[in-house]
């Protein structure tokens, strides 16, 4: 389930970048990071 969640969190922000909504490739980073570190907790 967790996964799932991030998968679609993922496809959120590249949906958005798509939209033509700048995001701050700082806060992706920032997200993926905190992902990361997520993921390697489990």
């Amino acid at each position: 389930m967790f996964y799932t969640y991030i998968f679609c969190l993922i496809l959120a922000f590249c949906a958005l970048d798509g939209l033509g909504l700048k995001i701050n490739a700082e806060s992706l980073r920032a997200l993926l990071a905190t992902t990361g570190v997520s993921l390697k907790e489990l």
